[in-house]
């Protein structure tokens, strides 16, 4: 949940509604993989990276990205630390501040072949940096007040969205906040791809002696994915759908669902004040039927609300047409029910999964798991 206290200014959204055909699957994947549907993924973990050598720090796990070379990029809230394949510590890429190569705060960063983009906040700015960690280019945007996410860049083409709640037009109860796609060129111009992507928050807003105080939280994600090479794949609503857009034209191409019936939501009992009062504005019935969405071989993974008995997450995985092909359950450390999903990091990568835990001490650890029968 985030606590805001600011003052409301006005702005202006322009949204457009895209419509394209919708591919509707059934409760059951083809099995055009040979694999058994259902089946749980047999994992055995064969790395952990821990900072109980205090080389290093980890507040918090945000990302964790894997080279071609193999080398391992962790993100933090405030840092980008550099391993190597064996998971030993090589270096910080990233200096706090306002100065050339300089990050004060981290947007996303993404890897190419050779370098690693960062995207600043305030100043908003690309830092382009390579994987030895010399800075390469770097570049002021103008015309932005700061980066929502920094997600793909592609053909010279950097790719970010920017999400408007129009605060000062809302009020207390269900908000909705528009999520805009757009790029920067070559030359540093920006440039508004004309798709927008309704989410939806829930919000107490109070007059106070310091402005406004805004008790937010998200009901529904922008999540996205790209695949790295053409197409984006988002999902933004309670139920389940996803729009594949192609990032050349900026037209989405498809729309695909399939049968799924939603997860009875299961309460959280608050204890502040403030989370009470937020909480008592909505009843929320069912989780959101879509937590998280990444790309492996060219396959979209879509990571859903269904757990099975062992605690074990359901994977549904379509091709790039849209077609329902598989699905496996996969178990996720530290994730007890699927909006623990929100903000855990998971990578699949050359028959491995990535992901985060915490041991006895609290102490975060990325971990590397390889897939038996993926």
């Amino acid at each position: 949940m985030k606590k805001i206290i600011l003052l409301l200014f006005f702005t202006s959204i322009l949204f457009i509604q895209i419509s394209s055909d919708i591919i509707h699957n059934t409760e059951i994947p083809s099995g055009v993989t040979g694999k058994t549907p259902g089946r749980s993924l047999q994992l055995t973990e064969v790395m952990r990276i821990t900072d109980y050598e205090d080389d290093f720090v980890f507040k918090r796990i945000r990302g964790i990205k894997v080279a071609e070379d193999g080398s391992i990029f962790i993100r933090g809230n405030i840092q980008i630390l550099k391993f190597t394949p064996e998971g030993n510590y090589v270096k910080n890429l990233t200096k706090r501040g306002e100065g050339p190569g300089e990050i004060k705060y981290l947007s996303d960063f993404i890897l190419s072949k050779d370098t690693l983009l960062i995207g600043s906040i305030m100043p908003v700015k690309l830092v382009n940096f390579y994987q030895t960690g010399e800075l390469k280019s770097e570049k002021t945007i103008q015309g932005l007040s700061t980066f929502a996410s920094l997600f793909e860049h592609l053909r010279g083409r950097s790719y970010f969205v920017s999400g408007d709640l129009a605060l000062s037009k809302q009020k207390t109860g269900v908000i909705r906040r528009v999520n805009d796609l757009s790029y920067i060129d070559q030359s540093g111009k920006v440039i508004k791809m004309n798709l927008s992507f309704d989410t939806k928050d829930l919000m107490i807003k109070k007059s106070s002696k310091n402005g406004i105080m805004v008790n937010i939280d998200e009901l529904t994600r922008f999540l996205r994915v790209s695949d790295k090479n053409k197409y984006l794949f988002v999902s933004h609503k309670e139920r389940y759908h996803v729009n594949q857009i192609d990032l050349e034209t900026g037209k989405i191409v498809r729309e695909f669902t399939r049968n799924y019936k939603p997860v009875t939501y299961k309460k959280i009992t608050y204890t502040k004040k403030e989370d009470i009062e937020l909480y008592k504005l909505y009843d929320r019935k069912y989780y959101n039927d879509i937590y998280k969405l990444t790309v492996y071989k060219n396959n979209l993974l879509i990571f859903t609300s269904t757990m099975n008995k062992k605690g074990e997450i359901l994977i549904d995985v379509f091709n790039n047409e849209g077609k329902y092909i598989d699905n496996y359950f996969v178990k996720i450390a530290g994730v007890k029910r699927p909006d623990d999903l929100i903000r855990k990091p998971v990578l699949f990568h050359n028959g491995y999964i990535w992901t985060t835990g915490t041991d006895e001490d609290d102490v975060p650890y990325a971990v590397k798991f390889k897939i038996e029968n993926l």
